[in-house]
């Protein structure tokens, strides 16, 4: 099986203005780590969330909260222009914003490239 390819991530992480070494965005790496081996993982958040739950000794609802909060950073540290290039949006709406499944998706797609 094919190694997950760490710098082609922070690569992506740092085009998308988010910081590699953050807690949340630590853990989004885990749970794309985990979806980069088992891609039907997207189909149901709320498996992910409870895995790295278990990993950590935390709640899910904690694992859900990191995800999200590195969902509205990239939503808040972006152009409507720069997520749409990325994540293919309608950017004709005044605030076009990516969903965490969506920015997901959009990761593991682009590391599969």
């Amino acid at each position: 099986m094919e190694e997950f390819p760490k710098e082609k991530f922070y690569g992506i992480l740092l085009q998308l203005n988010l910081n590699p070494y953050s807690h949340n965005v630590k853990v989004l790496n885990e749970a794309i780590e985990l979806c980069y081996y088992d891609e039907y993982l997207l189909d149901n958040l709320t498996v992910i969330h409870r895995t790295l739950a278990y990993r950590k000794g935390c709640s899910p609802e904690k694992i859900k909260s990191c995800l999200r909060g590195t969902t509205k950073n990239l939503n808040r540290n972006n152009s409507a222009q720069a997520l749409n290039k990325f994540f293919y949006m309608d950017d004709t709406k005044k605030h076009p914003e990516v969903s965490t499944k969506h920015f997901m998706n959009g990761l593991l797609i682009a590391l599969k490239k």
